[in-house]
């Protein structure tokens, strides 16, 4: 059924109304929205899991023996300690020995600290800006703190990369040496098919071994983040703890495990696909919308003006003249009209 001319005008309207909000719907989305929408989390939970083997010194004989060690790593945000611009965290790290009919480890992984297999255990709060995800200058607010040490202050990335995160260099804090160093960009490559950016750091401390003996520390940190998320899908770190003088005390490979890998490179890819969504995704298709309506626009308007001239040309009234009158040829001559009649033909 043709569509009434009266009705074109209205539908012009609401193409028109309807492309100038997917217009500016598409700029407010891209400009105002996603930079609301896309920073780190205030609230969840994540744990990850490492294992390696490694060496341990064992004070009863003095020599080293070899272990296999986990290290459980459970991150707590705190919505009710953040802010629109800051998250807080709690992190907590347990590494022990595995070793058969060792003590059952808790729900964030750690043992006793009198369990014969306890290695080392660190528990950290944490503020961090939701968009570089460097840590912040606590003053007060937040409880920040590194084991209950208050006067540590957290510097750099910690436990994520910013969202968008870059070939270039940043610091990442060490728990352990309880400072931030430099960790540099080393290459992108692909895990499990995911792209991700691979980051290397070297840290060295003096630490108090078992919190006793003095010692030093070293870490060479690796990396793997998912850029667009910035988060962590894989983490190795090669870490050794000397006595003073040189002797080991501690050492070994702790990397992610396959399970742990796995689960972190599903979740960085949903999270890019989210940010994809309200970064690009939503402003292109409003784009798109407010675009493909514009010739529709222009057809819908150019029929309503047409039908407009149509009706005033087929409302215009006509001029037949007045009744009885005749066309100038259809009008008689002079000799035409009737003359009286004489007497002689009256008789």
């Amino acid at each position: 059924m043709a569509r009434s001319p009266r009705t074109r005008p209205i539908v012009g309207l609401i193409l028109t109304l309807i492309c100038v909000v997917a217009l500016v719907g598409a700029a407010v989305v891209k400009w105002a929205v996603a930079p609301r929408l896309v920073k780190i989390p205030d609230s969840g939970t994540s744990t990850t899991i490492s294992e390696g083997d490694g060496q341990a010194l064992d004070t009863n004989t003095g020599k080293l023996v070899p272990i296999r060690a986990q290290a459980t790593l459970t991150v707590v945000a705190l919505p009710k300690e953040s802010t629109s611009n800051v998250t807080v965290v709690t992190a907590t790290t347990c590494t022990h020995v595995l070793a058969p009919g060792a003590a059952a480890p808790d729900e964030q992984g750690c043992v006793p600290v009198t369990d014969p297999t306890f290695l080392a255990v660190t528990k950290e709060q944490i503020a961090m800006d939701r968009k570089s995800a460097e840590s912040v200058t606590d003053d007060g607010r937040f409880g920040t703190n590194l084991n209950g040490d208050k006067a540590v202050a957290h510097a750099g990335l910690t436990y994520t990369f910013p969202i968008g995160t870059k070939k270039h260099d940043y610091t990442l804090f060490d728990g352990t040496a309880g400072k931030a160093f430099p960790i540099r960009y080393a290459g992108t490559e692909k895990l499990r098919g995911l792209t991700v950016y691979r980051f290397e750091q070297t840290a060295e401390a003096p630490i108090k071994i078992r919190g006793a003996l003095p010692g030093t520390y070293t870490n060479t940190h690796t990396v793997w983040v998912e850029p667009v998320s910035g988060s962590i899908v894989r983490d190795r770190q090669i870490i050794a703890e000397k006595l003073q003088g040189g002797p080991l005390a501690l050492g070994g490979t702790l990397d992610f495990t396959p399970a742990t890998v796995t689960k972190a490179v599903h979740d960085a890819r949903s999270m890019k696909d989210e940010i994809g969504l309200v970064r690009f995704w939503l402003p292109l298709g409003l784009l798109l919308l407010g675009v493909l309506l514009v010739p529709v626009i222009v057809l819908v308007a150019r029929g309503s003006v047409s039908a407009r001239r149509r009706r005033a040309a087929s409302e215009q009234p006509s001029d037949p003249g007045r009744p009885g009158d005749l066309e100038p040829s259809e009008r008689p001559g002079p000799a035409e009209v009737a003359q009286p009649a004489s007497r002689q033909d009256l008789t």
